[in-house]
């Protein structure tokens, strides 16, 4: 991974298409985030064991391992923007088919995960698309701080909406969360509906199957990106522990409720929006390879310390810093991958790399569910914060690969 020295972060807000689809994309991030807390805290409810609350948050990232190279090949070959409008259509309905049946009291926790898996569906088909139409948007000398304002976009929702879905459904019930969640996502299908994108050659044309190919023997032949998609494995598996756990911890170790877990996941946006401007300028002076391993060491030892504190202020922090090295880490994966892929490949490649973050998301979330179902949630914490720190120490010897020549 080599040094950014782009321009600020700033930057791309300058350019209209890119400020459009930003705030969009911020809307939609807090309607996701809603959603997701109305879903974790009602799987909670109806069941409640740490098995069941964990598979939530697998069946909501399962579907982007299984649908997002497909959904990467289409947005190469075809049209991304038209790619990323079914996705957001998709996630649109789910949210509303959830909210109806959760309001008329016929949800349970199957289908509670059969729409949850939908959404993830949707997810899948917008989420590498947008990304390689941000690449559109911008320069090239910002498109490091053009990601890194998408995630700062995620994480200022991250920061609110939790807490509104909280009180969304402490107050009103989970249909509410649901339903607000379907209304937030129309904004950035508005936005891509109104831009009329230019005609672009893709470099690559033909059947699926062939360009589905052309991107995995890319991403096989390249060392960066080999050695990018190893290190996030390890990362993303572990990195699923503190969401897929924190609602046990908000209802039995603090004695909370969904407002809780809702300012639980605030602490942690407000760290991940914080470190955002840290983190930026730190990858353009010492690259991007010395920041990854830092921010590994980092969440490892926050996972820890989660793992095994009951005070609020210090799980607030802990979380804070595990915000930072979260959003740290992904924005630094997706920069370099797109710094290391083909002109016309863009979309499969970021496909490939999400395949791998949100299935080692998936496994992970599962995993450390039927851990803490069988053991403790505590020892499940600390168990994904242990391998986190061996592979913290491993992506360090890959730091070399990822220097430039």
């Amino acid at each position: 991974m080599s040094k950014n020295t782009g321009e600020g972060l700033g930057a791309p807000l300058a350019v209209p298409l890119f400020r459009r689809l930003w705030l969009g994309n911020m809307v939609s991030n807090f309607g996701w985030l809603i959603q997701s807390v109305a879903a974790a805290w009602l799987m909670t409810e109806l069941v409640g064991t740490a098995d069941w609350v964990a598979l939530v948050q697998t069946a909501l990232l399962l579907p982007i391992l299984l649908l997002a190279l497909p959904a990467g090949v289409l947005a190469d070959v075809g049209d991304r923007r038209r790619v990323c409008m079914l996705g957001q259509s998709i996630m649109v309905l789910a949210a509303l088919l959830l909210g109806l049946c959760t309001l008329l009291d016929v949800t349970g926790p199957g289908l509670l995960l059969a729409f949850t898996f939908l959404l993830g569906a949707g997810s899948a088909f917008a989420n590498s698309p947008f990304q390689t139409i941000v690449r559109e948007a911008v320069p090239v000398p910002a498109m490091a701080a053009a990601v890194t304002l998408n995630a700062i976009s995620f994480n200022i929702a991250r920061t609110v909406g939790p807490a509104l879905g909280g009180l969304l459904v402490a107050s009103i019930g989970a249909e509410a969360a649901f339903l607000t969640n379907a209304f937030c996502y129309l904004p950035l299908l508005l936005v891509l509906a109104l831009w009329r994108r230019p005609p672009v050659r893709t470099a690559i044309r033909g059947r699926m199957l062939r360009a589905f190919g052309d991107g995995l023997r890319f991403a096989r032949e390249s060392e960066k990106i080999r050695a990018v998609l190893l290190y996030c494995a390890v990362f993303s598996l572990c990195a699923s522990s503190i969401q897929g756990l924190l609602p046990l911890i908000a209802r039995d170790r603090l004695g909370g409720d969904a407002v809780t877990f809702g300012l639980l996941l605030g602490a942690f946006g407000i760290g991940a929006m914080g470190g955002a401007f840290l983190v930026h300028p730190a990858r353009r002076r010492f690259g991007t390879g010395p920041v990854v391993t830092w921010l590994g060491l980092q969440l490892a030892f926050s996972t820890l310390v989660i793992a095994f504190t009951a005070s609020l202020p210090l799980l607030a922090i802990a979380l804070a810093l595990a915000g930072v090295a979260w959003l740290g880490s992904f924005s630094s994966f997706n920069i370099a991958v797109q710094q290391a892929s083909a002109a016309g490949l863009e979309a499969r490649q970021l496909a490939i790399y999400q395949t791998m973050t949100f299935g080692s998301m998936a496994a992970g979330s599962w995993l450390w569910g039927e851990m803490a179902h069988f053991f403790d949630v505590g020892v499940a914490l600390a168990g994904s914060g242990l391998v986190l720190l061996a592979g913290s120490f491993w992506a360090w010897r890959l730091v070399r690969i990822l220097r430039p020549a």
